[in-house]
């Protein structure tokens, strides 16, 4: 595990701890994560929720190494989760470093509210303005590995493989909308 992974995973674990501070293990019977990217953070919501939903934009983001036995994954965009859940489905939702890839939060928070059961509750944890300092400032750091890796990018067995670069980020639909917007966006929502 690469040291930005180390970091990453330990805020993510942080993250989680402040965001459930008061609730016992399994206070949820069912929830829904929204981007769960490599399964980090589904591993530490399963301590809080019972029958836990995993979704990704990418559907090669589900792999057999971080699948989660008993969990459910689904490959979707968010944008159009009223078509793959039942209203009132869900005692919680979570996302994590999602929200600022969305192009209309607008939309979907009421979307989102739908799949939530009456006295439901939503977790949203977004990036402040020093955590993208230090993403991008790791992320400058690790550049000539990450080209290193892209360029030569073999197997155990030497063989190339093919990769493709996402080009905008976790959604390709996604103008680049800043965090500061989806701020004031969610203010006037809530």
């Amino acid at each position: 595990m690469s040291a930005s992974t180390r970091i990453k995973n330990l805020i993510r674990k942080k993250d989680i701890e402040l965001a459930f501070e008061g609730y016992q293990a399994s206070s949820f019977q069912t929830g829904l994560e929204i981007g769960a990217g490599d399964g980090y953070q589904s591993h530490l919501l399963l301590k809080y929720i019972k029958r836990l939903t995993c979704t990704e934009y990418y559907e090669d983001s589900f792999s057999q190494s971080n699948m989660i036995s008993g969990v459910e994954y689904r490959t979707l965009d968010v944008s159009d989760i009223d078509e793959h859940f039942a209203n009132r489905k869900f005692d919680i939702i979570f996302s994590s470093n999602v929200l600022e890839h969305i192009t209309s939060i607008e939309s979907v928070i009421p979307k989102f509210g739908s799949k939530l059961k009456d006295n439901g509750i939503m977790i949203h944890v977004m990036p402040n303005r020093t955590w993208k300092f230090l993403h991008i400032l790791i992320w400058y750091f690790m550049l000539p590995n990450i080209i290193r890796k892209k360029l030569f990018n073999h197997n155990k067995s030497g063989v190339k493989r093919d990769f493709e670069w996402k080009k905008s980020g976790n959604n390709p639909n996604a103008s680049q909308i800043g965090v500061d917007e989806n701020r004031r966006v969610l203010s006037k929502l809530f």
